[in-house]
């Protein structure tokens, strides 16, 4: 399936042409480009920008999968010396600004 990340502007498919997943993760930084006079002489030097919404499809690494259900570790409150496992709704680092389907 197509998909276009509605952070960064990427078109990227959810699998490798292997038919492994690909996790897509958004650039951190976006290119400013600099800027010319007429006589090609740069009137601004070109500059980077931290992106604001970032997405990062990659497996969170907090999970464990129970029965095929994302779950998370934490402290037993009862027990701090134990963890326990907790439903988890998100399974991806960052939803950033979401994605659309492309067909």
């Amino acid at each position: 399936m197509n998909w276009k990340c509605n952070s960064c502007g990427a078109t990227y498919s959810d699998t490798n042409p292997d038919g492994t997943a690909y996790y897509h993760v958004c650039d951190t930084e976006i290119l400013v480009h600099g800027l010319f006079d007429s006589q090609g002489k740069p009137t601004q030097p070109a500059t980077t920008k931290r992106r604001e919404s970032i997405r990062d499809e990659r497996p969170h690494p907090e999970l464990t999968y129970v029965d095929g259900k994302p779950m998370r570790q934490k402290a037993n409150p009862e027990d701090l010396g134990r963890t326990i496992l907790t439903p988890w709704e998100y399974t991806i680092r960052s939803e950033g600004a979401g994605r659309t389907k492309v067909e």
